[in-house]
């Protein structure tokens, strides 16, 4: 099974601030082998960077330009095995 998610904040102002695009995009993969027993996933969560946004203020006519850094990029592996003693096949 493919997932994929994507996510977006248009650009807007907040207070004296504003805020240019904001978007994500998050993949996952899941597969399940030996009857549905062994589950494995990965998932890649922001993928390119984008959910950090630059921001721009000004302030007595000068203009400040800065990137609110949070990495929130990851990778998520998992695996996951079912055993059941009296399951009927």
């Amino acid at each position: 099974m493919l997932s994929l998610v994507e996510w977006q904040e248009p650009v807007h102002t907040h207070a004296v601030k504003h805020i240019f695009l904001t978007q994500r995009l998050d993949l996952g993969l899941k597969a399940q082998f030996w009857q549905e027993d062994l589950q494995i996933a990965l998932r890649v969560a922001d993928r390119f960077r984008g959910s950090s946004p630059d921001v721009s203020t000004h302030t007595n006519r000068v203009r400040q330009v800065y990137n609110n850094y949070r990495d929130n990029r990851c990778v998520t592996r998992s695996l996951q095995y079912r055993m059941e003693t009296n399951r009927s096949r």
